[in-house]
């Protein structure tokens, strides 16, 4: 289990984590609350005559040990899906300013044409409204994840 975090770990690392990173967590989520549950928890040492200290102690340890696993599992799970959900902003975004650029720039070419065919016919000319758009789309996508964190 603690292989499997410490991968997910690295893999969180990187800007996009792989697509089945969430899969794994909740498999592993799962699993550790189902050890705990039925394994764990239900270990009787009221019956000990001898040991029984040391039986208690060695359970508390291994309860203690699948709660740190279990509340890892839904950290990671929390940071994949904010990483999702900052990827599906930021492309919302830039789509949307693509699409509210494109429609200015088809309303001006078609004014242009109206008011100089000539005119209209020339290539267009690259503006700052790339740069503007692209620190729009950054702007919105960290006020998205001050939001979600």
């Amino acid at each position: 289990m603690q292989a499997t975090l410490n991968r997910a770990d690295e893999a969180l690392a990187n800007e996009a984590p792989p697509i089945a990173l969430r899969s794994t967590l909740a498999s592993l989520h799962g699993s550790a609350t189902a050890l705990l549950a039925t394994r764990l928890d239900a270990l009787h040492t009221a019956d000990l005559t001898s040991g029984r200290d040391e039986a208690r102690a060695k359970r508390k340890a291994l309860v203690a040990a699948a709660e740190r696993v279990i509340e890892r599992a839904e950290a990671q799970i929390r940071e994949v899906d904010l990483k999702k959900a900052r990827q599906a902003a930021e492309a919302a975004v830039a789509s949307s300013a693509e699409a509210t650029t494109q429609e200015a720039v088809e309303m001006t070419a078609g004014a242009v044409a109206e008011a100089a065919p000539e005119a209209a016919e020339q290539p267009p000319v690259e503006s700052e409204a790339a740069g503007t758009t692209t620190e729009a789309v950054r702007a919105a996508a960290g006020e998205i994840e001050r939001e979600l964190t």
